[in-house]
């Protein structure tokens, strides 16, 4: 919290880069932390409770034991999904394309280039 409040009082000294990287960074942790919670906590109380009240539970433990062992793949996984370089990374090493943002007034050009390369009909 020390940190997060020290980056916002130093803000205006920062490129907008670090700014962004800061976030994916502060978003990625985050997550870290809190899929602990959500993949071990959670189902153990919700097992606790169901007993406690003699609910059937029948299977839930198989459900229990599997959230659990998710933990190990959501903290890489939040990573990959909250840094954008982690994420082109994984992307190109499968020879996944991805677009930066595309600028809506350029959108026409776009599809018509691409109906002309396929003998299309253009637009406009």
């Amino acid at each position: 919290m020390k940190i997060y409040r020290k980056l916002k009082a130093t803000q205006h000294l920062l490129s907008p880069k670090t700014r962004q990287l800061q976030k994916q960074l502060n978003l990625s942790l985050i997550s870290q932390a809190t899929s602990p919670i959500l993949s071990t906590t959670l189902p153990i109380i919700i097992t606790v409770i169901m007993t406690v009240f003699k609910l059937k539970t029948d299977g839930f433990g198989m459900v229990v034991s599997t959230t659990i062992s998710w933990m190990t793949v959501l903290n890489p996984l939040s990573t990959i999904l909250f840094v954008s370089q982690y994420r082109r990374t994984i992307m190109s090493a499968f020879k996944v394309k991805t677009y930066n943002s595309v600028n809506p007034l350029n959108d026409s050009k776009i599809v018509n280039q691409n109906s002309r390369e396929r003998n299309l009909p253009t637009i406009g």
